[in-house]
């Protein structure tokens, strides 16, 4: 479950972090901003797609299908992380 926590991570951290730093503000924008939430889906989007494309070019580097999420998975983590974490700033 690691790769799959990795990929999570990627998720949260290619939506919140440039985000956050552009605007200058907390990580609960991305929430209350429509740019917010369409990155957020759009970028979800692509990590998956990438998880799952490296799973199906190389499955038995991993075995484990459960290891790339999907971006439903992903977009679910992103909210959590960046509801969780609404008042911190990037740095």
């Amino acid at each position: 479950q690691i790769l799959r926590r990795l990929w999570l991570k990627l998720g949260a951290n290619a939506v919140i972090n440039p985000l956050t730093a552009l605007w200058e503000a907390a990580n609960g924008a991305v929430l209350e901003r429509d740019e917010g939430l369409r990155t957020l889906r759009g970028a979800c989007d692509e990590v998956g797609a990438v998880a799952a494309a490296l799973m199906e070019r190389s499955p038995e580097a991993f075995g484990d299908r459960t290891f790339a999420p999907t971006s439903e998975e992903l977009q679910r983590f992103v909210r959590e992380v960046a509801a969780e974490t609404s008042e911190n700033r990037s740095s």
